[in-house]
């Protein structure tokens, strides 16, 4: 986030997914052809690639961060205290709650999503399959819907992200066979295009500077706890009624759109 201007920030979150979703296509496809032939041979790549990051990481990572001057630098609490502060501000905590219900569903993609294919018929490759033209429609829709939603206000893009997320919920509670599970996938590879870019850079953009490592924590502990009991609470549900699993994670992406909708938090200069 300290990297590139504020006005920057959601292109660049864009390129980054990029990025990424090249690496998740290329990884869905080889992983479901090397867990074929061997999980050793799948983890000992996993290990690999990330050591591979590490050292990149090291290498070329910036040492220096453009510093606040010291004349704009704010006397801010004390360190205990400090902690505290996001927690005061009501359009924070709104977020806070938009990403923990985002995620509890988001986190279904990987977990719940691929028993349910399973269970009706579906094969592990149809899923990596699945996962791969994903990262492909990723790769080359989500810069240009960025750059269409970068002067939307902040709240509906994220609503909007987290309606697809509810849409693709309740397709999954209508789905007789494996192959139309395409049709809700679609729906969150949408949601994750919408949802994401403004998402990764709101904490940024409403912090003040010297407390943006504290908001940013913050929401990747939102993002950690509902990544954590979402896939506990789905696969619960699932082992009970599917359909009662989909229509509850349904609610859970409705509330987070009441909740995210009209949040227009006031940015802080970058």
């Amino acid at each position: 986030m300290d990297l590139v201007p504020r006005e920057q920030r959601r292109p660049a979150i864009s390129i980054l997914r990029l990025a990424m979703n090249v690496g998740s296509m290329v990884s869905a496809s080889l992983g479901g052809l090397l867990a074929s032939v061997a999980f050793l041979t799948l983890f000992g790549a996993d290990t690999g690639t990330t050591l591979i990051f590490a050292l990149l990481m090291l290498i070329f990572f910036p040492r220096h961060i453009h510093p606040q001057p010291a004349a704009q630098m704010v006397q801010g609490p004390r360190p205990v205290l400090a902690l505290l502060v996001p927690l005061r501000d009501c359009a924070f905590r709104r977020i806070w709650l938009v990403s923990f219900c985002a995620t509890m569903v988001l986190s279904q993609q990987t977990t719940t999503f691929a028993v349910y294919l399973t269970r009706l018929g579906g094969s592990p490759a149809l899923y990596c399959g699945l996962m791969a033209a994903g990262s492909l429609i990723v790769i080359l829709l989500e810069v240009p819907l960025t750059t269409f939603f970068q002067h939307v206000p902040v709240g509906r893009v994220i609503a909007l992200g987290s309606l697809l997320m509810a849409i693709a919920a309740g397709i999954c509670s209508l789905v007789m066979g494996p192959y139309w599970l395409a049709l809700p996938l679609l729906a969150i590879v949408f949601d994750s295009m919408i949802f994401s870019p403004p998402y990764d850079t709101i904490g940024a953009e409403i912090a003040p500077a010297e407390q943006r490592g504290t908001y940013m924590s913050f929401l990747w502990i939102a993002t950690g706890l509902g990544f954590a009991l979402g896939p506990a609470l789905g696969g619960m549900l699932l082992s009970y009624s599917p359909p009662l699993c989909w229509g509850i994670m349904g609610g859970i992406g409705l509330l987070a759109v009441v909740l995210a909708w009209n949040i227009e938090p006031a940015a802080h200069e970058a």
